[in-house]
């Protein structure tokens, strides 16, 4: 007996250690090779604050900091007056962007504090930048705000599966109307609403889910009950979950548009009250508010009707982004242009053969003439021999030759503006940017 029980115990460390390799592997692989995890000290930080609101920040980063606090306090007066949450409280360090490195904060008790990438740390350069500060920030405090208030005392939102898209929904709903609100660009970035058009309709075009509806996405155990695959790759499980997100936030708009926002708001309110937040409580509250079994509702959402829903959606959006090309402010126009050049060009009706481009590196070799040049990644090509760039397409061209003697360019690093003298371009990636 004892011998039998000394192998199942060795059989089951065995298979524990090898689950734990899978497991390592598959974190090692998300982060990346080469990771560099830096922990940020606040208390190096200068801060401002205003309420609930914190801003860590650099000493050359005050005017963005003041901005980005302003940023936080409309965040927390939408949450109070759209759904009734408490915001918490929230804060921000920027930090300075640096390749293969992740950012760790510990933030003071009783304070949520996420960092703020930045290439710059005195300006939004990068459309995901904007989309950072105006909907992940959004979406990260409203769902820290539903977790307190609905989910806390049942343990629903961190360890049941069938509940966490309320939290997601809910979070993408306000996200969605804060950034469409006051980044149009944020709003449409590749990586939120149009991310969420997108994976909805790349997880249908694979798995052929041109019926199917919410409850397809909702699998985040590593496998769709209609199929017989019983583990996805990695890139897959991240595909459903931000289907999942999209389907979730559709739920509560169309809710919102059909019922109006006191309908969500009367749910809320109601989910707060509620003694015992357990999956039958909630599912009675909201479906006594909106007058319909909401199971039923939920796993009855064609994706066909959210993928038509995000394409008019995202067309009116577009119209608001093409105005902010014409934004005197350059970070804008910049980051305005990138999301819409991302776009798909037929889909969407987008036509930028107007707008001036220049060039910024995205990707450079080593041990190259550039590189040795003093050419580094994210600097935007302003002037080249004297000549001022206006045309992606027509620097493009050009970019490949070879200059004998050498000229002079012009690059735009951080902000500030340096001069270079080069015989080539040669090891360099360039991707078009607003002039």
């Amino acid at each position: 007996m004892i011998k039998s029980l000394e192998k199942i115990l060795i059989c089951l460390s065995i298979l524990l250690l090898a689950s734990g390799c899978v497991y390592t592997a598959m974190i090692s692989g998300m982060l990346g090779e080469g990771i560099n995890q830096v922990k940020v000290n606040l208390k190096d930080k200068e801060l401002i604050e205003e309420g609930n609101n914190r801003v860590y920040y650099l000493s050359q980063s005050e005017p963005l900091a003041q901005s980005m606090l302003q940023v936080l306090v409309e965040q927390e007066k939408m949450l109070t007056d759209y759904l009734g949450l408490n915001p918490g409280k929230f804060g921000v360090v920027i930090v300075q962007k640096k390749p293969k490195t992740r950012y760790m904060v510990e933030p003071p008790r009783k304070w949520t504090v996420f960092s703020v990438r930045l290439e710059d740390v005195q300006v939004l350069w990068h459309v995901s930048e904007f989309e950072t500060l105006y909907h992940s920030m959004t979406h990260e405090r409203t769902e820290g705000a539903v977790e307190r208030a609905l989910m806390e005392n049942g343990g629903l939102y961190s360890f049941n599966r069938e509940t966490r898209w309320i939290g997601d929904g809910l979070a993408e709903l306000l996200a969605f109307r804060f950034s469409a609100k006051c980044s149009p660009t944020a709003a449409v970035n590749l990586s939120r609403l149009e991310g969420l058009y997108k994976t909805i309709k790349e997880s249908q075009d694979k798995w052929h889910y041109h019926r199917h509806n919410l409850k397809d996405f909702k699998a985040l155990s590593g496998r769709f009950k209609e199929t017989k695959r019983q583990f996805l790759l990695m890139i897959d499980y991240i595909t459903i979950m931000s289907a999942r997100y999209g389907m979730s936030f559709y739920y509560w708009i169309s809710m919102e548009k059909e019922l109006g926002a006191q309908t969500i708001r009367e749910i809320v309110d109601k989910l707060k009250a509620l003694q015992e937040p357990s999956n039958e409580n909630i599912e009675k509250v909201i479906r006594d508010a909106a007058g319909q079994n909401y199971v039923e509702r939920i796993e009855n959402l064609p994706a066909d009707e959210a993928l038509e829903f995000f394409s008019k959606t995202m067309r009116h959006l577009i119209a608001k982004v093409r105005d902010e090309l014409s934004s005197n402010q350059r970070p804008m126009r910049i980051a305005a242009y990138e999301v819409l050049h991302r776009l798909d060009k037929d889909i969407f009706d987008i036509d930028l053969s107007d707008i001036a481009t220049t060039a910024r590196i995205v990707d450079i070799a080593p041990d190259t003439p550039a590189y040795h040049a003093g050419l580094r990644h994210g600097d935007i090509i302003e002037y080249v021999d004297g000549d001022l760039v206006e045309s992606f397409d027509e620097f493009s061209e050009n970019a490949g030759c070879f200059y004998e003697p050498e000229i002079e360019v012009k690059v735009l690093r951080r902000g500030t503006m340096q001069s270079l003298k080069l015989q080539s371009f040669a090891g360099c990636k360039f991707q078009p940017l607003a002039r």
